[in-house]
């Protein structure tokens, strides 16, 4: 027996499929071809021939889709060109029939032209293109023997692309000064934020502009996001270097005199506080002596840089030897000399001699007294030294002038020694070395010299006069030169 089905029409009920014009088609013989035949049910659907003779026939009406799902409803902006949103299914009475599906206008077909369906997969043409949110579209299903069924779907687009950051991964500021960096990015960023800023920097959140005075320097590996309506977050390393500030240093007093400590100079410094490490002449040791010393002074700050160079003078102190004045007799040794030091740092254990070159035997008159320091310590050189030589007067001995073996001498009087004779031999003694005149007078009141010499080593110096017997009376006396 043969089933027929008529594709143009959908029979029902199915007690009506046989009319009595199929019996009439029943035959035992052979089977023949009738040229024309007509069958109809009750709903008025025809079968119409040429059909066999000979044959059974069973009319099976066709059965119209009734319903399409789709297993997911939504699509992921970076799934990109032809994305997937779902599968299509068809609910049909008739479970061997195949269906195709297409995009359809009518209600609901609003977007339409941004999705293309592949075989029984709804797509999105780009689904990167299209701003999230809902769409809407209409589908037909076709079980292929005219029976369709059509049906409108709401189809989400789903942000989840992150924005991309565009601005630069590096960036340079300067330790106390004003600072500002704009995070910028595309793919509608909303909101931006920054993490691992140093002191002193803040993000705003709204316009991704990073802004303020940093307080501390160095390198920063900032953190920097950016954010989309949809949450979708994106995060960048940006390489932050905060160069230090230059600081100011000034370096007082750079003239000391000595004093035998070890001397340093003031440091103040533009930020106050800041700590200085300062050397002289490249030690970091404060240096004690006199002298001119390089001094530099560096910034140690993690936030401050800076430097100075001067010259540091320790001044040499004064010191001052005074010698005292003395006396002695003429024939005496010196006496012990003193005088006064002033201006010696007694640690640097200094003291003062005197000398003189007088000798015992030295002609009176005034000699100086030279002061000399002693140095064990080798300190001197630390001071300007002013030596003030003393005074040593050697007073002067009295010369005496004696007539030698003869009688009738006259008391001398007022160093003189008057006689009458034929003749005189005049010794006079004096110091020795030292010239003298002998004088000659007749009359006490005008003098005249007889000679004159330098004493010998004895302080003698003789004269023998012959003058004698032409005078009544003569009178001598010495005097020093």
């Amino acid at each position: 027996m043969n089933t027929v089905q008529k594709p143009s029409h959908s029979f029902s009920p199915a007690r009506t499929i046989l009319a009595a014009a199929i019996a009439a088609l029943m035959f035992s013989q052979a089977p023949a071809v009738l040229a024309s035949a007509l069958i109809a049910d009750l709903a008025g659907n025809q079968l119409v021939g040429p059909l066999p003779t000979g044959e059974s026939y069973i009319y099976a009406p066709n059965n119209a889709p009734t319903d399409i799902a789709l297993s997911n409803s939504s699509a992921h902006q970076s799934a990109g060109a032809n994305a997937s949103v779902g599968t299509l299914t068809t609910t049909d009475a008739d479970s061997g029939d195949s269906h195709t599906y297409s995009l359809v206008s009518g209600a609901g077909s609003t977007d339409n032209n941004s999705f293309n369906i592949s075989g029984a997969s709804l797509r999105a043409n780009d689904a990167a293109t299209l701003s999230p949110g809902d769409y809407s579209v209409r589908i037909q299903t076709d079980d292929g023997n005219d029976g369709t069924f059509q049906k409108a779907f709401t189809i989400n687009i789903v942000d989840d692309i992150a924005p991309i950051i565009t601005s630069a991964s590096n960036a340079n500021a300067t330790n106390g000064m004003a600072f500002s960096y704009t995070i910028t990015a595309s793919g509608g960023a909303m909101t931006f934020d920054a993490a691992g800023l140093p002191n002193g920097l803040n993000t705003d959140t709204n316009s991704g502009i990073i802004s303020g005075t940093p307080s501390q320097a160095g390198m920063f590996n900032v953190q920097i996001m950016a954010a989309d309506a949809a949450g979708n977050v994106t995060t960048n390393a940006l390489n932050l270097s905060v160069v230090k500030a230059t600081a100011m240093i000034l370096l007082g007093n750079l003239n000391p005199a000595y004093d035998g400590s070890g001397k340093s100079i003031t440091v103040s410094t533009t930020p106050e506080g800041l700590t200085v490490a300062l050397t002289y002449n490249g030690v970091s040791a404060s240096p004690t002596n006199a002298g001119n010393y390089q001094v530099i002074g560096i910034i140690d700050d993690s936030s401050y840089a800076g430097s100075q160079t001067n010259t540091f003078v320790i001044a040499k102190a004064p010191l001052s030897v005074q010698a005292d004045d003395a006396t002695r007799a003429y024939g005496q040794t010196n006496p012990i000399f003193t005088g006064t030091i002033t201006g010696a740092v007694p640690a640097d254990n200094m003291s003062a001699t005197y000398d003189s070159e007088a000798t015992p035997t030295s002609m009176s008159g005034t000699y100086p007294i030279v002061p000399s320091i002693n140095d064990p310590d080798g300190k001197l050189a630390n001071y300007e030294v002013a030596l003030t030589n003393g005074t040593l007067t050697v007073t002067s001995m009295p010369a005496v002038l004696t007539i030698e073996s003869l009688p009738a001498l006259v008391q001398p009087t007022n160093r003189c020694a008057g006689i009458i004779m034929d003749h005189a031999l005049i010794t006079l003694t004096g110091e020795v070395g030292r010239p003298y005149d002998i004088m000659v007078s007749t009359n006490f009141t005008d003098w005249s010299v007889l000679t004159n010499g330098v004493t010998d080593t004895n302080g003698t110096l003789d004269y023998m006069d012959w003058e004698v017997p032409n005078q009544s009376q003569r009178y001598f006396r010495a005097r020093s030169q």
